[in-house]
């Protein structure tokens, strides 16, 4: 099979309807109108549907009755059915969609998209390619009594701390993980019958073993944090150096979401 050339494919297929152009200047105008046509949409969109078009080209081409260009919406839908048992995503639906409308258009052919029957596939793939959409669960006083137990033993690393410091903070002060990787060791403040104010976020004491202010303390202390220190509560570690025990910072920037995952 020959190799897919999209400026060529649109050119050879608005050849026959600027026949009638006869003068030289505008024939050689004519020609160069493929390749212009073409920044009608954004690089990457270009790319999607090229490449989707050319799909639905490779599949037509395996059997004899069926034209790529123009097509007949029969074998449109036909095409769209075997991605659906192909199982591909629905982006891959969408791009071949908008593709072969898109050329279809820009070669001066009526849109075999624009048709019941491949509106109907279209949608159909779309319900039955569709990933469901998974809720994350909420995070229980179970969850937290368990992650305690799991790292926050009294043998408990810098490493094991950070993580559990991380969680309690977010759980018990309501913070997205971009406020919680922004604190700085000057921004905590422990204090006594404080109320709550629009800068601050207050997180009370408890008689737990799951108190976030023990844990806040305890995380400082292991980490050497100075009360009106500037560094980041949360950065990333070295890894475990026998000779002195314990894991150490790393450097001075906030710790990223991938590696806290």
């Amino acid at each position: 099979m020959e190799v897919f050339h999209f400026s060529g494919f649109v050119q050879e297929a608005l050849s026959k309807q600027y026949e009638q152009v006869q003068n030289p200047e505008l024939k050689l105008l004519s020609e160069s109108l493929p390749e212009f046509i073409q920044h009608s949409k954004a690089k990457n969109t270009q790319t999607k549907y090229t490449r989707r078009f050319e799909r639905w080209r490779i599949w037509a081409f395996i059997f004899n009755e069926v034209n790529v260009l123009p097509a007949s919406s029969i074998y449109i839908t036909l095409f769209f059915l075997q991605l659906i048992q192909d199982s591909v995503s629905t982006s891959v639906i969408d791009e071949a969609h908008y593709g072969i409308k898109w050329v279809h258009e820009i070669s001066g052919f009526k849109d075999p998209c624009d048709s019941a029957i491949v509106r109907a596939i279209v949608a159909a793939a779309k319900r039955l390619l569709s990933v469901p959409v998974k809720k994350k669960e909420p995070v229980t006083p179970e969850i937290m009594l368990s992650l305690f137990g799991r790292f926050g033993g009294t043998n408990a690393s810098l490493s094991d701390l950070r993580v559990l410091m991380l969680c309690t903070l977010g759980y018990a002060g309501f913070l997205r993980f971009s406020e919680l990787i922004a604190l700085r060791r000057c921004d905590v403040q422990f204090e006594i019958n404080i109320y709550r104010d629009g800068a601050w976020v207050v997180v009370a004491a408890t008689t737990k073993s799951t108190c976030p202010v023990a844990l806040c303390k305890r995380y400082f202390a292991l980490a050497n944090f100075t009360p009106n220190s500037q560094d980041y509560l949360f950065r990333a570690l070295s890894t475990f150096m026998p000779s002195a025990g314990a894991f150490k910072f790393c450097n001075s920037s906030p710790l990223s979401y991938t590696r806290a995952r």
